[in-house]
């Protein structure tokens, strides 16, 4: 599986980061954290 930073994400949707940011939140989408808390979706 490939991760993608949110910027690259909201890109390839042709959504904003904050679409991707609420989705995450709402549990339509997931996401992995980094240590340094960065998030990939």
């Amino acid at each position: 599986m490939k991760y993608v930073t949110p910027k690259e994400a909201s890109q390839l949707l042709g959504v904003s980061i904050s679409s991707l940011r609420r989705w995450e939140s709402d549990g339509k989408i997931k996401s992995i954290r980094t240590r340094a808390n960065a998030s990939y979706f």
